[in-house]
């Protein structure tokens, strides 16, 4: 953000935390950084697929079922899109999955089991799981779909949480004041311009801040609805029986 700062820009903090969200997933997911929150702040193929899956997928509610199955089957309008989109998610995730791979192969990494997960992402803790019952080591196709669900789930909700914490704290200055005093009573004023993560103790002293953040997601929860559909007109799960509505 210097940079941007420097240089007088106007950005979409939106745009801004969903960069950040999406390459500190990748990063937790699979060890590498696609570098969306570089300064020039570059179109990534994946992260633009991710935004076209995602529009489909709630258009496709929107619409009658049968035209956009008929759509998927001629291959045209907005199921070509998603056709494409889902073969640059398909390929860099298993480009991602074959670069670690050669990485597990090449250098000696700790399992988990070893009680050493500092720094190990994911995806190097999914191929290194010997489960022979299950056969997982060599399923690719799975460890794509496992990869992809993650980084699904944690780049949109903490975007969308951070997006609407810093527009409610813009909105009411009399709490932005009260997190400020209340991060200025917690940390050394030696340390306040030092750019650090805070510990675990620092942080369960800040119990305002904790709070702002509680109430934002109470207003604006990051996945406000679910929709769910049976198979079937009656489902039994758990020996309950479930009818359709």
């Amino acid at each position: 953000m210097d940079h941007v700062v420097n240089n007088g820009h106007v950005v979409d903090m939106q745009d801004v935390f969903q960069r950040l969200s999406f390459d500190t997933t990748c990063i937790f997911v699979t060890g590498y950084d696609p570098m969306c929150l570089s300064t020039e702040f570059p179109e990534v193929p994946f992260s633009k697929a991710m935004d076209d899956v995602e529009e489909i997928i709630f258009t496709r509610h929107v619409i009658p079922q049968s035209l956009w199955k008929l759509l998927r089957w001629l291959n045209i309008g907005f199921e070509r899109k998603m056709t494409e989109a889902q073969k640059t998610l398909n390929q860099v995730v298993s480009t991602y999955i074959s670069r670690k791979r050669v990485e597990l192969r090449s250098t000696e990494v700790k399992s988990y089991k070893n009680n050493d997960e500092s720094g190990v992402d994911l995806l190097t803790l999914y191929l290194t799981e010997e489960d022979k019952s299950l056969e997982l080591e060599n399923d690719d196709k799975l460890a794509r779909d496992v990869v992809l669900n993650h980084m699904l789930a944690g780049r949109d909700t903490m975007s969308s949480a951070l997006t609407w914490f810093l527009w409610l704290v813009i909105t009411h200055p009399e709490v932005e004041a009260k997190i400020r005093e209340e991060l200025k009573a917690n940390i050394l004023h030696d340390e306040a311009q030092t750019r650090r993560l805070f510990s675990e103790e620092e942080l369960s002293d800040l119990s305002y801040l904790h709070a702002a953040l509680s109430e934002a997601l109470r207003l604006y929860p990051p996945v406000p609805c679910r929709t769910t559909e049976l198979p079937r007109e009656k489902s039994t799960i758990t020996g309950v029986s479930i009818t359709a509505i």
